[in-house]
């Protein structure tokens, strides 16, 4: 596999899996962009830690997000609540998938998006 491939792989993944979570997090709306000036085996690492990070993270967040419909985790933040057995978990969750975010390996970068 070449290692434009290897990115093309990389950035599919973090589409696929990963962006959606992030952007419910609060963490942003943005897209990665894994350095070219990497090798091969330093790409074929950050592929594998996505994949735990997907397996580790992004599972455990999407099913505590899934607890309550969108509107309805917006309502309890309007309301101030932070009390409810959801939100904690949550707020747990979310704080995880954050850290093990900016743990992530120096060849994915962050690319934000204009507007």
């Amino acid at each position: 596999m070449t290692k434009a491939e290897m990115i093309h792989n990389i950035v599919e993944l973090f589409t696929s899996e990963i962006k959606t979570s992030l952007v419910n997090s609060g963490v942003g709306d943005f897209t990665i962009r894994p350095t070219e000036k990497a090798s091969k085996e330093a790409l074929r690492a950050s592929h594998d830690w996505m994949n735990l990070f997907i397996h580790d993270y992004v599972k455990l967040f999407n099913a505590t997000y899934a607890l309550c419909p969108k509107d309805q985790w917006e309502n309890y933040k309007m309301l101030g609540l932070t009390d409810l057995p959801e939100i904690i978990l949550l707020r747990d969750a979310k704080g995880k998938l954050i850290k093990a975010w900016k743990s992530r390996p120096t060849t994915i970068r962050r690319t934000y998006y204009a507007g």
